[in-house]
């Protein structure tokens, strides 16, 4: 299984990329939709059965079953979307997988994993060094997500990156989303997020505070 390559409490909060091959998986598992989102699909059971089917081994079938709930949806809507992501989750090839997660985030931004599909491109581009690319994706789900559970991740996520790049501009605004974002019982999130934090004094912090 591969990971997205950020600190550990971030690898294990966006799901690893599983596969019969280079194959991505999704994210869902580990990040629960926040109240008052949009619906779960009526399919969604389906394409966990072939998440599943694809894990235990049996890829064809897996694929074929997401392939039929591809077929059978309707290109203008967001239920398109979410079987495009899916087709994306299970594809064969990492390269495959990232030309459907960004066919939704661009054609399908209402569909019910639109900010899975954001996270899965950045975790694909930090995995092979685009670091420019997987900070730009993250700083996209904040800014587009406010109320999203994976919100806190994300923006952590975007502030090592940043950080890294020595933009403590841009790294201190993501501190100041992943404080907010952050669920309060998440204890392991919120020491990773004082210890990145320690580079921003506290006048920076307020002064990066992104608006939602």
């Amino acid at each position: 299984m591969r990971r997205f390559i950020l600190p550990a409490v971030l690898a294990a909060a966006l799901l690893s990329f599983a596969s019969a091959g280079a194959q991505v998986a999704t994210s869902t598992d580990t990040i629960m939709r926040a109240a008052g989102a949009t619906p779960r699909p009526a399919t969604d059971t389906l394409f966990r059965r072939a998440r599943r089917l694809v894990a235990d081994g049996n890829g064809a079938a897996g694929r074929a079953l997401v392939d039929s709930l591809l077929r059978a949806a309707d290109p203008a809507t967001p239920a398109y979307g979410d079987a495009l992501y899916w087709h994306g989750a299970l594809a064969p090839t990492a390269a495959e997988a990232e030309r459907d997660y960004r066919r939704v985030i661009v054609e399908y931004p209402l569909a019910y994993y639109a900010d899975d599909a954001l996270l899965a491109i950045a975790e694909l581009e930090q995995a092979r060094g685009d670091r420019a690319g997987a900070l730009a994706h993250l700083q996209r789900y904040v800014k587009e997500h406010p109320n999203g559970a994976g919100r806190g991740i994300a923006a952590l996520g975007a502030a090592r990156l940043a950080f890294e790049q020595r933009d403590t501009r841009v790294g201190c605004a993501m501190i100041a989303a992943a404080r907010t974002s952050a669920a309060a019982t998440d204890v392991e999130l919120r020491n990773q997020i004082e210890y990145y934090g320690r580079q921003c004094g506290a006048e920076s912090v307020a002064a990066n505070t992104p608006t939602t």
